[in-house]
């Protein structure tokens, strides 16, 4: 769960740019001033690959978050991985972002009668730092990059995921001219691998690896930058954003799979916003059908040279992120 948290307290509160295809503006642009975290990186990310068409007549009936957002004028949507290279980051260091995640929220949105311009972005699922409880922001809509999680006191998160839009899990980054490490079967018996520190993924790496090394640093762009310079050997986190590094670095660094945990990612919805969540899952089928997941994937992903392919399109469906 932690590693879900920590991601979530680096989106930004922002405003969607209107032109040029999907792109979600900072703060600084205008919108509303974010107490998260700042994001970590405003390298650029890859274009967006094609505007969606906006369904104006649009509605969600049972939804009251999509009435809410309809009589305000603007849906708000979180976006966990907001930094990440190729999955939400700032484009050529100005103020709008785009990447894979952004392309999801944006394909969504237009499903249900929003434009990039009535889009705005805000932290998302955090831990309640008095009761250590998950908490759902008010205003937020939907969050777009949860996976399941365990509270851990028999309660349930609060809010209902959809069908999966990507498959991946925790998986490896190494440089790209290491022969050695070529699959995350690999032991890694003495070998240096980071990861972010404090993340659930600490423990998940002690139990897919016990022979390596770990090097816990704050950030993922640590382990990166480590990697680069040759402190360590590997870099383990969830494949999406190590895909995301490898896309932006494509002579310098490769991902590494199978994902060692197949999770996969989802988005989410406040707890009884079946409707809200059933018109997600028709939008992500409809996108996934007429090719634009893979558009969006290939113009955003993959310059990293990792394939992929849509998520199967159903699941049991489940409370939790």
């Amino acid at each position: 769960m932690a590693a879900v948290l920590a991601a979530a307290s680096l989106s930004l509160a922002a405003g969607c740019s209107s032109g040029g295809g999907s792109g979600v503006q900072s703060a600084d642009s205008g919108g509303p001033a974010s107490t998260a975290a700042s994001a970590p990186s405003d390298r650029s990310a890859a274009p967006a690959p094609h505007d969606y068409t906006v369904d104006t007549a649009a509605s969600v009936p049972g939804s009251a978050h999509w009435t809410q957002a309809h009589q305000r004028g603007q849906l708000v949507v979180s976006i966990p991985h907001s930094g990440t290279p190729g999955v939400a980051s700032k484009v050529n260091g100005g103020d709008r972002y785009s990447g894979f995640d952004i392309e999801i929220a944006t394909m969504i949105a237009a499903d249900i009668g929003f434009g990039p311009d009535r889009i705005r972005v805000v932290p998302g699922p955090t831990m309640d730092s008095a009761g250590g409880r998950l908490r759902w922001p008010n205003d937020v809509d939907f969050s777009v990059g949860l996976t399941w999680i365990d509270t851990g006191d028999g309660t349930q998160p609060p809010f209902l995921l959809s069908d999966p839009y990507y498959a991946g899990g925790a998986a490896l980054l190494v440089a790209r001219n290491n022969d050695a490490i070529t699959t995350t079967t690999d032991p890694l018996a003495g070998r240096r691998l980071c990861l972010v520190e404090g993340d659930d993924n600490q423990e998940d790496a002690k139990t897919a690896y016990p022979q390596a090394v770990q090097v816990p640093l704050p950030q993922l762009a640590n382990c990166e930058a480590s990697l680069l310079g040759g402190q360590v050997d590997a870099v383990y986190g969830p494949d999406l954003d190590l895909r995301g590094l490898a896309a932006e670095r494509p002579d310098d660094v490769r991902p590494v799979g199978p994902p060692v945990s197949p999770p996969g990612l989802a988005v989410a919805v406040p707890t009884g916003e079946t409707a809200l969540r059933d018109a997600i899952n028709a939008s992500l089928r409809h996108h996934i059908d007429n090719g634009d997941w893979q558009a969006a994937y290939q113009a955003t992903l993959g310059p990293s040279g990792a394939t992929a392919s849509p998520p199967p399109a159903t699941r049991e469906p489940r409370t939790g992120s």
